[in-house]
């Protein structure tokens, strides 16, 4: 029995959940999922931070999700289940690594960020809330393939050195319209077969999304892995 050591509301609905577990922060690496219970409500959490040496591991619940907890108060108890799921990898030697990652696939991209292995080159997200829970920002690095307007990045990434791109359905400030697979095939275009030979791609997301990714990248990258998140619910 673990016990929840912080539960806060984020932008958009969101919400950070933070549980006390020596043993599950000190497993968990970015790309790992774990199932929480807590008062009856059961939810599948990719990582979004740990800490072995204070003992805490922390998630961020979508908006639905978030919505069916009940107030948690401090010491609320609850149990962790994992990790699942194959934890992201650095690129091959001689090969820079590209994160590409949905909405819930969001949280391993922080935590590569947070605990910098692996580090990736690049990191392309595709998001759908209308209110992004985490913030975004002008980017200061330069990425010629964007479209005009296309230069805004998550302000994590970008603290921490990792240039971003985030793509978005709707016209929000700074993002790409559109899906992963034209901010993708953009990329894809805009560089040599020599470079893309010299890049692995790790996607990230739920099944949706890596079927939808999947054509796009093969045959086109020195390397790449597909990484499957499973629905928060069911």
């Amino acid at each position: 029995m673990t016990r929840l050591i912080s539960s806060r509301a984020l932008p958009g609905g969101f919400r950070l959940l933070q549980v006390g577990d020596t043993d599950a922060a000190a497993e968990a690496r970015p790309g790992h999922w774990f199932t929480l219970s807590v008062q009856d409500v059961r939810l599948r959490l990719p990582a979004l931070d740990a800490s072995p040496r204070e003992g805490w591991i922390a998630f961020q619940a979508p908006p639905a999700e978030a919505e069916s907890l009940p107030p948690l108060p401090y010491g609320t108890h609850c149990t962790l289940d994992g990790p699942h799921g194959d934890a992201l990898r650095s690129a091959p030697e001689g090969r820079r690594l590209i994160l590409i990652a949905d909405e819930s696939g969001v949280s391993a991209a922080l935590f590569c960020a947070a605990c910098r292995k692996p580090s990736p080159a690049l990191v392309l997200v595709e998001l759908h809330a209308p209110v992004p829970p985490i913030r975004h920002c002008p980017s200061r690095f330069l990425e010629p393939y964007a479209p005009p307007g296309a230069i805004a990045g998550l302000k994590p990434l970008e603290e921490a050195g990792i240039p971003s791109r985030i793509c978005h359905p709707m016209m929000l400030p700074g993002c790409a319209e559109g899906r992963m697979e034209t901010l993708l095939q953009a990329w894809l275009t805009a560089h040599s077969a020599e470079q893309r030979w010299r890049t692995a791609m790790a996607a990230i997301g739920l099944p949706d999304f890596i079927q939808r990714l999947a054509p796009v990248l093969r045959g086109q990258l020195g390397a790449y892995t597909l990484h499957t998140l499973p629905p928060t619910r069911g």
